[in-house]
């Protein structure tokens, strides 16, 4: 009994864990980027921040591009950028 609730407690852990850390992915065509708040809203409307590893610079308005993110406190925070 004692292992099989360490087992099922281990599971639980890793999804719990997993889903925490999973990155979600965007595509679109840059409508704004705000170089004060590092903020760029895509075509669609949806704004992300992008985060300290991503080079502003690369990002820029009329550009496709593929976005990794995070949620974080609430906001979409990029931490790969793809330029296509």
């Amino acid at each position: 009994m004692l292992k099989r609730l360490i087992a099922v407690s281990a599971l639980a852990l890793t999804l719990v864990t997993g889903a925490t850390f999973a990155a979600e992915m965007a595509a679109g065509t840059v409508a704004e980027v705000n170089t004060e708040t590092r903020e760029v809203t895509l075509d669609d409307g949806k704004v992300f921040v992008l985060g300290d590893s991503v080079d502003i610079e690369t990002v820029k308005a009329g550009s496709t591009v593929e976005l990794t993110y995070d949620m974080m406190d609430g906001k979409m925070v990029v931490t790969e950028a793809a330029v296509k």
